[in-house]
């Protein structure tokens, strides 16, 4: 099955929906049928057909690959017989084979970089979180600067006197409550 490129989203050119329903036609259940809608939708106008069969088969081309120098004339022949054009629905030549090959390589890389950051996050969420799991104990914020201590004064001295009886240091301090509030 071959899909045209399309230069304007909005605009599907009338070969594109024939071949798409010729095709799906064809296909013995509606989920096949369904697969094929999404695939092209997916895949969207802006790309060639020899990149999306270049990001189908990338883990097989790259380690066939390797790390081999490509010559890319036999190879834009073998991939041109198989009906794959670039955007422009030509024959891609061997310059256009290799740009289009380190697109889809990089295509692929962010497209799995991108799937494994949305698992970590899915992995953070909280209904994801262990039964067990419990938040790490908050300690206060210290303070940022000591209390000063309290200037001595005349109450202190009264119940800090190692001298005087609990009785007397009662008495001193209602004396000087009095004294302090008028009576």
């Amino acid at each position: 099955m071959r899909f045209r490129a399309v230069r304007d989203p909005l605009l599907i050119q009338p070969g594109a929906i024939r071949a798409m329903a010729d095709h799906a036609s064809a296909m013995s259940n509606k989920r096949e049928q369904a697969e094929a809608v999404v695939s092209y939708l997916r895949q969207g106008p802006e790309r060639s057909t020899l990149f999306w069969w270049l990001v189908e088969h990338h883990d097989e081309l790259a380690e066939a690959k390797g790390r081999k120098q490509t010559r890319w004339e036999p190879l834009a022949a073998q991939l041109a017989s198989y009906g794959l054009t670039d955007r422009n629905n030509k024959a891609a030549s061997p310059a256009v084979l290799r740009l289009t090959w380190k697109r889809v390589r990089r295509y692929v890389t962010d497209d799995r970089t991108a799937k494994e950051a949305a698992e970590r996050e899915k992995k953070r969420q909280p209904s994801r979180l262990p039964a067990t799991w419990r938040p790490q104990e908050a300690t206060p914020p210290q303070a940022s600067r000591p209390f000063a201590p309290s200037p001595p004064n005349e109450a202190s001295a009264i119940v800090n006197n190692e001298d005087c009886t609990p009785e007397e240091a009662l008495a001193g301090l209602r004396r000087i409550l009095a004294e302090r509030s008028g009576r």
